[in-house]
């Protein structure tokens, strides 16, 4: 990366596709071990392996390469990635009977992952577990997520764990927090995608209370199908970062939750 931009060195295409149960796929090993051994990386950070195998911090143990992770969701505890069971509930890390209904999961990269409530469930955090117990340390967004890692895998106790926030430099042009005059309708903004596992049914019950007489809820961001068309909820859909402050100014809204 130069300049903030990336620069493509080489690319590659599998002749198989990797499923959430493959650990290892060969090919893709093949192409990760010549990569590490053609390039010399002081370090690697892993910030997700969705959609990949486990290859890439088993290959750089075995060569000496150091390697952390960033944990931005819960998919190495559990592959439904929101801990959200058949029930569409937090499950906080409990896998208990289903009757063979499999857990929530949120995207179609996870399709084809075997029933999760279960013995797989706990194949999966033993085959983290093996290439966390190698890691040089770990970070989280927050302190709440990094304890329940460290609940799930109490070894990592004595890593180098750190709870960083997400941050980004905004340029705030002026305020556009607007008090409403009497009797007019209360506006609040919550910016995000707000689903299921972000707070979409509290957004509701919200809704449910007024239906819109005496507070709208402004959703920046893309919404769970339930929040479209509901009384007191305006869905203004995706948006542009640029485009943050001019469509927070035309709504004028008072405050601004965020979940």
């Amino acid at each position: 990366v130069r300049n903030e931009g990336a620069i493509e060195l080489e690319s590659f295409s599998l002749s198989t596709s990797i499923t959430v149960s493959d650990f290892s796929h060969e090919q893709y090993r093949e192409i990760v071990g010549g990569l590490l051994m053609r390039y010399p990386f002081d370090l690697i950070h892993i910030h997700h392996l969705i959609s990949h195998t486990f290859d890439v911090p088993r290959i750089a143990h075995t060569l000496g390469i150091p390697y952390i992770f960033t944990f931005h969701d819960l998919y190495m505890i559990c592959p439904t990635v929101h801990m959200l069971n058949y029930d569409q509930q937090f499950c906080e890390g409990e896998c208990t009977a289903c009757d063979d209904r499999q857990c929530t999961l949120p995207t179609p990269n996870l399709a084809k992952a075997p029933l999760l409530p279960g013995k797989w469930a706990l194949t999966w955090r033993k085959e983290v577990q093996a290439i966390l117990a190698n890691a040089a340390g770990f970070i989280t967004p927050t302190e709440n997520i990094k304890q329940f890692f460290l609940k799930m895998y109490p070894e990592l106790k004595s890593t180098n764990f750190l709870a960083i926030e997400h941050g980004r430099d905004l340029e705030v042009e002026k305020s556009v927090a607007t008090s409403p005059e009497q009797n007019e309708v209360v506006r609040i903004v919550t910016i995000g995608d707000i689903v299921l596992h972000k707070g979409a049914e509290l957004f509701l019950e919200l809704a449910n209370i007024d239906q819109g007489r005496s507070y709208e809820i402004h959703i920046l961001g893309p919404v769970h199908e339930e929040l479209t068309n509901h009384p007191g909820i305006i869905c203004h859909g995706r948006f542009q970062r640029a485009d943050l402050h001019g469509l927070l100014e035309s709504i004028q809204p008072l405050s601004l939750i965020h979940i």
